[in-house]
């Protein structure tokens, strides 16, 4: 009997699926089997929000948004949101300006758009895990790690490194 297979060889085995996988770095979140799971992907900026919703077992996009001109008055806000139906691929698309006064207003946009209700209600769509990218943690924080206290000592440690992008991750 030869070795065994790693997860990630054996889902590039499968058919129609690549050898992309989810996971990197110390905390990697690989999973041997189980339900789909979505994670959501925020960039957030000084005066911007992009998202994205992802299927990870399913390597396709859920939902995805932006905010853009935050902390204004005339906000752009732009979604879209996927989903499979009986008949093939579906989505719904918007975009309007509204005021969003800071990066808390525009998550608050955010969860509206995914929360069951929402304009993302119609592909059933949970959120499983969050990831995100900060500019900087230090020398000690390179490639993914779960938030905990030390990681958010060190964003504060080296905030004068990124004030504009770190900042809005730590406040």
């Amino acid at each position: 009997m030869g070795p065994e297979r790693t997860h990630r060889e054996a889902r590039a085995a499968e058919p129609g699926r690549s050898a992309l996988r989810w996971g990197w770095g110390p905390s990697a979140l690989f999973r041997e089997d189980g339900p789909d799971m979505n994670v959501l992907v925020p960039n957030l900026g000084s005066t911007s929000l992009k998202y994205q919703l992802l299927d990870m077992d399913g390597e396709r996009v859920l939902a995805r948004g932006k905010i853009e001109r935050i902390g204004s008055q005339d906000a752009i806000v732009s979604r879209a949101t996927f989903w499979e139906s009986a008949g093939g691929g579906s989505s719904a698309e918007s975009v309007f300006d509204a005021p969003v006064a800071d990066h808390r207003a525009a998550i608050q946009l955010l969860i509206e758009h995914l929360r069951p209700g929402g304009d993302a209600s119609a592909g059933n769509i949970t959120i499983d895990a969050v990831g995100f990218k900060a500019v900087i943690g230090g020398p000690d924080y390179r490639g993914s790690f779960r938030v905990d206290d030390p990681l958010m000592d060190a964003m504060r440690d080296f905030l004068p490194v990124a004030p504009v992008h770190n900042a809005v991750y730590i406040t």
